[in-house]
């Protein structure tokens, strides 16, 4: 995980209000989502008191995302030769499971993206891009026979990255010809595609294809879908019910021709995302590309936390570089990856009091 490194300057650390109540409906210096945008004033705002983790694991296997499900941590693995490990959400190490391949209960490859029939529970969502299945890891079944056990499938189109099963619905994003679409399709096997809109209003071409990147997640309750970029400092939100649009950032959006350098983005923003019913969890680094990544990583990582109607309820520093974030509401805590590859609990506050 180290040589995986982003970094942030202490000049561009913000200025948060405590109360996050500041926010401005402002025309955006890009539409790249929707013209509908909240900005937030970053020479207005404070942060708020850092967040302290609590290690639970330290083994150190080599893993590079993680699920929480139900009171399951589901963490996929880099270099075992079984794709995921499970742990209880007090760090206790329950199974491996998982095995490369191209059986029924095998993945080729497997990308965790968490909502799978909009179902509580300990379930998780595998998307195997080489067999070009969304499968259904049941979490429970698999700790207890010691193996991984898939009790669903569902066709997705090839090269698929994300997909996500809602109310019977497949939702996945897909690069078409001059643009990057979101498609969602009806039946059991998405045969019959019900709505195919660009994701993105801008087109930045094929060579510049490292600008449509983003971290891609639907609320567990199938309501919304939400994106923040990686290489633009927005969060986009995409209300399933109504197929509304909101853009959200803290200062004004880059323009196209800032976006970008010869050699892909001219900052890493938003590196991860988690998601409640009620709140979105955005993991945000600002990091420029054109300086020493590893010293801005050591001095910038924050929490940016907002609700779908797009108010900011706060900003949080954590007292770690942190790659991946998944949020558990059986202790209202966050889950985390971090750069010397523990897993670590960050308690939060009630955000919805």
């Amino acid at each position: 995980m180290k040589n995986l490194k982003f970094s942030t300057t202490i000049a561009s650390l913000l200025m948060l209000v405590s109360s996050c109540t500041s926010k401005q409906p402002e025309q955006l210096n890009e539409v790249y989502f929707t013209d509908n945008g909240i900005v937030y004033d970053e020479t207005e705002l404070v942060v708020s008191d850092t967040l302290r983790s609590e290690v639970i694991q330290k083994d150190r296997i080599g893993i590079w995302r993680l699920l929480v499900a139900d009171s399951i941590l589901c963490c996929q693995t880099i270099d075992l030769p079984h794709k995921f490990e499970l742990y209880s959400i007090d760090g206790d190490s329950l199974a491996g499971i998982g095995l490369r391949g191209n059986g029924l209960n095998d993945f080729a490859t497997g990308s965790l993206n968490g909502v799978i029939d909009n179902e509580a529970g300990d379930l998780g969502g595998v998307v195997d891009t080489n067999n070009a299945m969304l499968k259904r890891l049941n979490l429970s079944k698999s700790i207890d026979r010691g193996k991984s056990i898939v009790d669903s499938m569902y066709r997705i189109p090839g090269y698929t990255v994300d997909a996500f099963l809602v109310d019977g619905k497949l939702i996945y994003p897909q690069m078409v010809p001059g643009s990057f679409n979101l498609l969602i399709a009806d039946g059991e096997n998405g045969e019959n595609v019900i709505y195919n809109e660009p994701l993105y209003l801008v087109d930045f071409g094929q060579s510049l294809m490292s600008a449509y990147h983003s971290f891609k997640k639907i609320s567990p309750n199938g309501k919304y879908f939400v994106n923040p970029m990686l290489a633009i400092n927005q969060v986009n939100i995409l209300n399933l019910e109504d197929m509304s649009r909101l853009a959200v950032s803290i200062g004004n959006v880059k323009k196209q021709d800032e976006v970008l350098t010869d050699r892909g983005p001219a900052h890493y923003y938003y590196i991860g995302l988690t998601l409640s019913d009620d709140n979105i969890f955005a993991l945000y680094h600002n990091i420029s590309t054109d300086a020493d990544m590893e010293a801005q990583e050591a001095n910038f990582r924050q929490l940016h936390v907002f609700d779908y109607n797009g108010n900011l309820k706060g900003v949080y520093p954590f007292d770690k570089v942190i790659y991946d974030v998944s949020y558990s509401p059986v202790d209202n805590s966050l889950y985390a990856i971090t750069a010397d590859e523990e897993i670590c609990r960050y308690r939060l506050p009630d955000f919805n009091k």
